[in-house]
């Protein structure tokens, strides 16, 4: 018969809490019912257990497990069975049989928590960091053995011990003693294309796992993690993993041309953020978020609640944010957005609207939901941009422009509840509307065809495939070009008095202050000196013959070997902001002759406003709507003209408060719907 949860006990205790554990029996790894114990423990008194993190999976429940209290021999035909995700089953094969002559005491969500109970969820859910804190340690389970996952792990233990003896060469860190006295006896990997290893690594990145929003919170928090995959008894902690794909960025960046650096970019955002979990300092609720945007969870409110564990957990609750499953996505969106706002944390106007593309369209899971266009829909697709502000990086690292010099920023909302509201419970009805003060600086006039795409091929990639990804590259530079590249070299770039090659570079950078100007103008010298190369092939019409490409391929991989770095690679890094994004051009609405570039969402129309908003760091876009009402102070209703928000853009010669000073004496009020 199914399996009946019994409600958990209270704790009088508010910071405990009553769990369950699931304590596995002894079992055959690969036949057999797979049987176990469940109990309910005070987390404080809990004996010693494993925490599991994993990935669900799109598959349904229909993996089955028998809940018993009865000694061996039991009576499977009188136990409960109760359903798990079917991606569990070889993880509790593996776990049994290797569990010796002692059963294996485990917390797994799917399994210790009553998934249909809303109640339970929104007591434990808040606890998560607790449970995995107490665990004697994490196991992150990736899956059954599949491209050469055990050598992949294997192979990132010995790379990570490579690292820690180079930056103790580079005088970076101090060896532990352990280490001091093995370090003569360890071989360094020496990191060569082609390596099945350094493929199966690469690899393993592509599993659904590094998707998972929730393993950001259980990585992170957890005393020890130890990465675990197929019926192979290697393992390999997170130190491991982590120190071996740093090695690879920071001492051998040229695999970025012939692996994918995408999923590389979610390793190191949790670095920032474990950086940020070693540091026991609070920070922004929204630069962990934002940072993680990219995961992704079958729940939309988990795209907040999965992070509230973290450091960003005060912050959250500062804004009356608690993991709670009875509100709607909709309702913890707009809640989240209009208490920020209220706060004055303009951020919140930085983020990149989602892009719905067909996929989701066509997807019958994918939740459709409608939100004001200032509330952002924390949901992720591939053609979603990143913000332009940096906010999911560090402080340290966020740009030193503000388009608005120092205005403050000044909001109001169409419900007069929420203009006043500051502690205590919110109002009950959301506002739609919010009311700033800001004046139109440009219209866009001109837009490229597309927005920039980058190639995300897994694996290594063939010469072909490199081939592929140059001439679609050289297509969207071309394009772009078309929009950008000057008519003459020599032409300035009215906005700065700087050339527009200059300017139309620093556009694709978004300003960046990460990089010095030297390291700029190096990069892109030599990304220049390539370029000329590549266009006399669109020169004499060649550019659609793949052949021209794997030449250009080959002959760069020749020069690697003697030596040469292929700047794109260095370049790429650079101009990480204009992935998802559409360059533009635009005619200055109050200084006639001024034209600006810029980076905008993919989103944008011809003829779309380029507003400057007190108090907002960068300029943003905005389309008519049309009229809407609002409630003004004598409590009548009044008409007024209302925008949609596209998104923020950087904008070469605003973002220093060019504009803003000559025109700050022109703001008016803008309702946006």
């Amino acid at each position: 018969m199914p399996y009946q949860y019994q409600p958990l006990p209270v704790s009088d205790d508010p910071g405990d809490v009553y769990i369950r554990l699931l304590e596995l029996h002894r079992g055959s790894q690969k036949t057999g019912p797979i049987t176990g114990q469940l109990y309910s423990t005070l987390l404080s008194k809990a004996p010693a257990f494993h925490a599991l993190s994993y990935c669900w999976g799109t598959s349904t429940r229909t993996g089955t497990i028998h809940i018993t209290n009865s000694a061996p021999p039991r009576d499977l035909d009188n136990d409960n069975t109760l359903s798990i995700p079917t991606a569990l089953i070889p993880f509790l094969y593996r776990t049994r049989a290797r569990a010796l002559l002692q059963p294996r005491t485990l917390w797994i969500d799917s399994i210790c928590l009553n998934q249909k109970d809303t109640e339970e969820k929104n007591i434990h859910v808040p606890k998560m960091r607790e449970i995995y804190m107490k665990a004697t340690y994490t196991v992150s389970w990736l899956g059954p053995e599949a491209d050469g996952s055990a050598q992949a792990l294997e192979y990132a233990d010995r790379l990570s011990k490579t690292y820690r003896l180079h930056m103790a060469e580079q005088k970076l860190i101090t060896l532990t003693p352990e280490e001091e006295k093995e370090k003569d006896s360890i071989e360094k990997v020496q990191v060569k294309l082609g390596d099945p290893a350094l493929d199966a690594m690469f690899k393993l990145l592509d599993r659904p796992y590094f998707e998972r929003a929730w393993i950001v919170q259980e990585i992170l928090v957890s005393r020890q993690v130890y990465f675990m995959c197929g019926n192979h008894y290697s393992v390999t902690s997170w130190e491991a993993l982590l120190g071996a794909f740093l090695y690879l960025v920071q001492v051998h960046p040229w695999t970025l041309e012939f692996y994918s650096g995408h999923r590389i970019r979610q390793v190191v955002a949790l670095r920032l953020s474990e950086m940020d979990w070693e540091s026991s300092i609070d920070i922004e609720w929204f630069r962990t978020i934002l940072r993680h945007r990219s995961c992704l969870s079958g729940d939309g409110r988990d795209k907040v609640f999965a992070f509230f564990g973290l450091r960003c957990k005060q912050a959250l609750g500062d804004l009356g944010i608690t993991p709670n499953y009875d509100m709607t996505t909709e309702v913890l969106y707009t809640q989240l957005a209009a208490r920020a706002l209220k706060k004055g944390q303009v951020v919140v106007l930085h983020v990149p609207r989602i892009v719905i593309g067909k996929e989701q369209e066509e997807d019958e899971n994918f939740e459709k939901i409608w939100l004001p266009s200032w509330v952002p829909d924390w949901r992720y697709t591939e053609e979603t941009p990143d913000s332009l502000v940096n906010a999911e990086g560090l402080a340290a690292m966020d740009p030193d422009y503000c388009a608005t010099k120092d205005s403050k920023f000044c909001l109001s909302f169409d419900s007069p509840a929420w203009n006043v509201f500051d502690k205590g419970a919110a109002p009950t009805t959301l506002p739609k509307l919010i009311k700033l003060r800001g004046l139109t600086v440009a219209r866009i006039t001109h837009l490229t065809r597309r927005r920039w795409e980058i190639q995300k091929p897994t694996g290594r990639q063939t010469l072909v495939e490199q081939a592929r990804v140059l001439q679609y590259n050289q297509l969207q530079i071309h394009e772009w070009e078309a929009v950008f590249r000057p008519s003459r070299p020599s032409q300035l770039y009215v906005a700065t008095g700087e050339s527009v090659n200059t300017a139309m570079y620093e556009t694709f950078m978004a300003g960046s202050s990460q990089y010095t100007v030297e390291v700029k103008r190096a990069a892109t010298a030599a990304f220049e000196t390539r370029q000329r190369f590549l266009r006399v092939l669109y020169s004499f019409h060649l550019h659609g013959f793949l052949v021209c490409y794997i030449f250009v391929v080959l002959a760069e991989r020749l020069f690697r070997r003697l030596g040469y770095a292929n700047p794109e690679v260095q370049f790429r890094m650079m101009v990480m902001h204009m992935a998802n994004r559409k360059g533009a051009r635009m005619v200055s609405e109050g200084e006639l002759g001024t034209d600006y570039l810029a980076l905008v969402p993919s989103i944008c129309k011809l003829g779309d406003a380029v507003v400057l908003v007190q108090g907002v760091k960068e300029p943003l876009i905005l389309r008519p709507k049309g009229e809407g009402s609002v409630q003004v102070e004598n409590g009548k209703d009044k008409t007024v003209r209302t925008w949609e928000l596209i998104g923020d853009s950087y904008v070469h010669g605003v973002m220093k408060g060019e504009a803003w000073e000559m025109r700050k004496g022109e703001c008016e009020d803008l309702w946006i719907a």
